[in-house]
């Protein structure tokens, strides 16, 4: 069982059988700082949200994923990369190891064909890392040609298989999407039981059959 509970303790929500929270927030005030506890990787003046994953609290920074903009989404974010070195390093390990050595002494051949060539002495640093040879490999992740629903969903896939991510902060989400992307992408991320925290300036949307709203008003109450 996967609960958000919101900071005040008046609200809480199960996210296992939903889609989407939005959270309307119409006081500038707890806007603005609201907003700096998402860009600060869900640390602030308040924590906002708490997550209980089967009764046990979970930091938000490990669980969850803050997307501020649709338009320059990356899916390879530095915390994505080194999560798919990780994971190849793990994976491949023991040809890796073998690769590494033989790239180590390629390089230092290399070097000494250079050191006989031009009559100097040349030392070298061999010590080449796994994490070093994927650099050099610039391994990424494409997202050419692809719409702002189809990157979006691909980011939050990869971002879910890499580092485990399952609850994604979003910002303006009907704003930006049609009835029928906004379907689509929900229908998409529930087959992976993937979840989306909405963040709304007002409330003139209609909301989804499938969501549910938290609502802060001018006045700081809650609803």
């Amino acid at each position: 069982m996967t609960k958000l509970t919101f900071f005040s303790g008046e609200k809480s929500f199960l996210l296992d059988e939903l889609p989407i929270l939005s959270f309307v927030c119409e006081s500038k005030s707890l806007l603005l700082d609201y907003c700096d506890y998402l860009f600060n990787e869900f640390i602030g003046k308040e924590r906002y949200w708490k997550l209980e994953i089967d009764g046990e609290v979970e930091e938000l920074f490990e669980k969850g994923d803050f997307i501020p903009n649709y338009f320059q989404l990356d899916l390879n974010s530095k915390r994505n990369i080194n999560a798919l070195y990780k994971i190849l390093k793990k994976l491949y390990y023991e040809k890796l190891s073998d690769s590494m050595e033989e790239l180590k002494e390629k390089a230092l051949s290399i070097v000494k064909e250079i050191a006989l060539d031009f009559d100097i002495e040349l030392s070298v640093n061999n010590d080449i890392k796994e994490d070093d040879l994927f650099k050099i490999m610039n391994l990424q992740f494409s997202d050419d040609g692809l719409s702002y629903k189809e990157k979006l969903i691909k980011y939050i896939f990869i971002t879910n298989e890499l580092r485990g991510v399952n609850i994604f902060f979003v910002v303006n989400f009907h704003r930006y999407f049609s009835d029928d992307e906004a379907n689509e992408i929900l229908k998409e991320l529930s087959y992976r039981k993937i979840r989306l925290v909405n963040l709304e300036h007002d409330q003139n949307f209609a909301k989804y059959d499938c969501e549910s709203l938290l609502l802060v008003d001018q006045d700081l109450c809650v609803f």
